[in-house]
């Protein structure tokens, strides 16, 4: 793996240096030489930073995506600011005290300004990265600064080790309520694969036969009291509760975590797959249920 930088858009410094200028009163070759000094080494401390990030792509992506992370979440300083160090850098959240010899007489700060994934983010390849620097220089000699803005384009990294950070992925159900349904008055169809998961209790009153496609997973109990069909694997947590001379229709496997609660008589529950039954079992149902069926295409485990 390597990484290669390559100047895309480089700042004039003219226009900057010229505007310093016209703020004194005297102006000398002394000035003059001190901004060309520092013009040369905020220069530098942009090569020193580009040495820095070729030198070591592991460490590179670490660091970038620490600058990413940061600005993704917000944070009010993110790390930014390079810290040079054996050939390397770690990025700051200040700019080191005493900044970085790039010189006789100069020192320099390097900070991240923007950092662009462009289609890299999203799975285009040969698009690179582009970051932009600002190196800082000061003159051992007089107190003049200059910046130096420059963009690079970071190409031939591994850029899918560098993570977005976004809003957390979708629920993969179709329907997913992080509740309770009390109570289902409304004929219900979930189509073309589509799952079903609610985190409480889940209930149909008579008026609302329901059918899902896909996988379903109730983390409560189960309340039915009209035709349900569930095509995918489904797995309740809590009793299945069934209350009409009707059919309870599971296409697959079908888990429940604590046990018939009752059936209709004559209610049938049909599963085409593998029926698991823990806590209360098969009891309710045999004691109380005479002309109702259960149909276990597979094997009917109880664990009581």
């Amino acid at each position: 793996m390597f990484v290669v930088l390559g100047v895309i858009v480089l700042v004039s410094l003219l226009g900057y240096v010229g505007l310093s200028m016209a703020q004194r009163d005297v102006q000398g070759s002394g000035d003059i030489l001190a901004a060309r000094t520092s013009e040369t080494g905020a220069y530098n401390g942009l090569s020193l930073a580009v040495a820095s990030l070729s030198a070591n792509p592991q460490a590179t992506i670490a660091q970038l995506q620490n600058y990413v992370d940061d600005v993704t979440n917000n944070v009010n300083t993110p790390r930014s600011w390079f810290n040079f160090a054996n050939g390397g850098f770690i990025l700051t959240t200040t700019a080191p005290q005493s900044g970085f010899a790039v010189g006789s007489s100069n020192v320099a700060n390097v900070q991240i300004v923007s950092m662009d994934l462009g289609t890299t983010a999203r799975g285009i390849p040969n698009d690179g990265i582009k970051i932009t620097l600002r190196s800082t220089a000061t003159t051992g000699s007089s107190s003049d600064v200059l910046s130096t803005v420059a963009t690079y384009r970071i190409l031939g990294l591994d850029v899918g080790k560098v993570v977005v950070a976004g809003q957390p992925a979708g629920p993969s159900a179709a329907f997913n309520l992080r509740g309770s349904v009390a109570q289902s008055n409304c004929p219900m169809t979930i189509l073309n694969g589509g799952g079903m998961y609610v985190a409480g209790n889940y209930m149909t009153n008579a008026s609302a036969p329901t059918t899902v496609s896909g996988k379903l997973r109730v983390a409560g109990n189960v309340t039915l009291n009209t035709t349900f069909t569930s095509i995918g694997n489904t797995y309740i947590s809590g009793y299945l509760d069934m209350n009409n001379n009707t059919d309870f229709s599971f296409r697959q496997n079908l888990v429940i975590g604590n046990g018939i609660l009752k059936m209709a008589d004559p209610a049938r529950l049909l599963v085409t797959g593998n029926l698991t039954i823990s806590g209360n079992g098969l009891t309710n149902f045999t004691a109380g249920n005479t002309d109702g069926f259960i149909s276990v295409g597979g094997q009917l485990d109880q664990q009581t």
